[in-house]
């Protein structure tokens, strides 16, 4: 076995990730970030997606911050292009975000067997 060759595929399971769903109450940015918001129960996800969204912000504005003091300084140019992409992922995240808490809104609209995952045909285990 190596880096190249990682041996026999493990089975792919439907059974559930013991722990998996408080795991997102321990490290909530980290999991919701790495695709692991399905695990959480809607208002869960939704207190995710609200801390991720005020982190955001505050991060958005420390880098509209820097972006002001390097304008117009010539040896920061590159630096100056590094923030504004900076910023544009920073608004493109806050945008997803907030598409994400209204999509949160819908689901609140369409009629759940009890728990989310009830019947055991989630799209993914966990």
């Amino acid at each position: 076995m190596s880096a190249m060759d990682p041996g026999p595929a493990k089975p792919i399971t439907s059974a559930p990730i013991p722990g998996s769903a408080a795991w997102t109450r321990v490290s909530p940015r980290l999991h919701a970030r790495n695709s692991g918001g399905h695990l959480a129960e809607p208002e869960r996800l939704r207190a995710m997606v609200e801390e991720r969204l005020e982190r955001t912000r505050g991060e958005l504005a420390s880098v509209r911050e820097a972006v002001e003091h390097a304008s117009g300084v010539p040896e920061w140019t590159f630096p100056t292009l590094a923030l504004r992409w900076s910023e544009r992922q920073h608004l493109a995240e806050l945008e997803l975000a907030e598409a994400l808490l209204a999509d949160l809104d819908g689901l609140a609209d369409t009629p759940q067997e009890q728990g989310r995952q009830a019947r055991g045909d989630a799209p993914t285990p966990g």
